[in-house]
């Protein structure tokens, strides 16, 4: 498995309000269920701790329940006891304020978890004691509910955008590109979505597989997969935020195995993330340096605007010209004129310069249609305009 940085994760809002949330709720009831998914981020059962420290508890003891076994010999053991059944916990009045924390491992200990702690919320409803009470769950079906004999708390360890954004910005400080741009970033924020686990992932990648992601995604796929063919919210396929986040290796798995229309759905959410990559970064990238490139070729435009007033005669898509200042012309226009014949490249300079126009152009065109563009015409674009202006 990856390793998180912990501390930049659990710094984040969404991992804070997690904590939070179990400190405030465990005022509320005596039981509380936290349902998470199969695979957690690390740290996540010591942050429930935290939580319930920072909430209520003196002593927290927690639990690690396996299949087979007794959970009522393992808390006896903290009582001093053989054994302590949920009745008998739920009626315990404690010298300080105690947490038992049920932590299962594998689906038969969840359902010996959830089987306790149903029958210490019914005992609660007839005894006074003060002992409280965490199991966990995995169940997809289960939002975040409170009442009083039971709180849930729901969580995938999902990441918002920004939150993505944030976290992968920091790990890869120092780790730019390619070139002169931060698309390295920007892919690994979009395709990881909010699995902070993946975002780990690809970034053991190097750039060339990053830059050509969408040609990896299988082998990443096949690495897990009985668990990306699921679907699962507990398998990490889906997530609980907002908008409900297909993650991307499930997606993959669609891509290869669905029918015809799931296929092309899956298809295309995995181009819409390389799309959202590139026009986040591309664009003002190559917006930045339309000048300088077009500074290669001033003594050529403003010959040919001199023959027209200063103007440059630029011909529409639909057959009509307009009048532009040399200032004003864009990639596209720079390809037309060489198209047509009237610019032209005598110098290194100036032949490169039309070359990293009509790459520009190729990517703009991609992007400006909503589509994403292929890899190797991103990688060409980008060396060619770093070679041109020297950086």
């Amino acid at each position: 498995m990856s390793r998180v940085d912990a501390q930049l994760y659990w710094s984040l809002p969404g991992p804070r309000q997690f904590v939070a949330a179990i400190a405030s709720r465990m005022q509320m009831s005596r039981l509380i269920a936290i349902n998470l998914p199969h695979e957690v981020v690390p740290g996540t059962w010591e942050r429930v701790e935290q939580g319930l420290k920072d909430g209520y508890s003196d002593d927290v003891i927690s639990l690690t329940i396996r299949s087979g076994s007794d959970i009522a010999i393992d808390i006896g053991h903290h009582f001093k006891q053989s054994r302590v059944t949920a009745g008998q916990l739920a009626a315990t009045i404690h010298h300080e304020k105690r947490v038992i924390i049920l932590q299962a491992v594998g689906g038969e200990a969840l359902e010996l978890c959830q089987q306790y702690g149903s029958e210490f919320m019914t005992a609660s409803k007839d005894t006074n004691g003060n002992v409280k009470l965490v199991i966990s769950l995995n169940d997809s079906g289960l939002e975040d509910e409170g009442a009083e004999d039971i709180q849930i708390i729901s969580f995938d360890g999902g990441l918002s955008a920004d939150e993505m954004d944030a976290y992968v910005g920091l790990r890869m400080v120092g780790r730019g590109g390619p070139g002169t741009t931060r698309l390295l970033k920007s892919i690994i924020s979009e395709f990881a979505g909010f699995d902070v686990l993946f975002a780990e992932r690809l970034m053991e990648l190097d750039d060339l597989r990053l830059i050509s992601i969408r040609d990896h995604l299988e082998t990443l796929e096949n690495e897990q997969q009985d668990r990306w063919r699921s679907g699962l919210w507990e398998r990490g396929c889906r997530s609980k935020r907002p908008g409900g986040e297909t993650h991307v290796l499930h997606d993959t798995y669609l891509a290869k195995s669905g029918g015809d229309f799931v296929k092309e759905g899956a298809r295309g959410r995995i181009d819409q993330r390389y799309w959202r990559s590139c026009v986040k970064i591309l664009t003002p990238w190559m917006e930045e340096r339309r000048q300088h490139v077009i500074r290669f070729l001033q003594k050529k435009l403003d010959g040919l605007a001199a023959q027209n007033n200063g103007k440059l005669q630029i011909v529409r898509g639909d057959g009509y010209s307009r009048q532009v200042d040399i200032d004003e012309l864009e990639y596209n226009n720079i390809v037309g004129l060489s198209n047509k014949g009237t610019l032209f490249g005598d110098t290194d300079h100036e032949k490169r310069a039309i070359l990293v126009c009509r790459y520009v152009k190729k990517v703009r065109d991609e992007i400006a249609h909503l589509r994403a563009p292929r890899s190797d015409d991103v990688v060409k674009m980008i060396r060619e305009m770093d070679i041109l202006l020297g950086e």
